[in-house]
């Protein structure tokens, strides 16, 4: 829960495992490690989950609508 992954997963496409305390990191992830290992269920949802996210999000065609909006939107507020 830290950096890249805190802004790309969530609690529907991942465990996300604060980096403190420090000395308890370890311990967590295993955690995390086993509550998926020991749930198909949880770890086909969150894939699922994943693999919508990455589609809605994530697509190239998408991002370039999405920056084609707001540069129209940039341009129709400074006319």
């Amino acid at each position: 829960d830290w950096g890249g992954p805190a802004d790309y997963i969530d609690s529907e496409t991942g465990i996300l495992v604060p980096p403190a305390p420090r000395d308890s990191f370890a311990n967590r992830l295993a955690d995390a490690i086993r509550t998926l290992a020991d749930d198909p269920d949880l770890r086909h949802r969150m894939g699922q989950a994943g693999a919508r996210k990455v589609k809605d999000e994530f697509d190239w065609n998408r991002k370039i609508d999405r920056i084609l909006d707001i540069y129209a939107e940039a341009l129709a507020k400074g006319s």
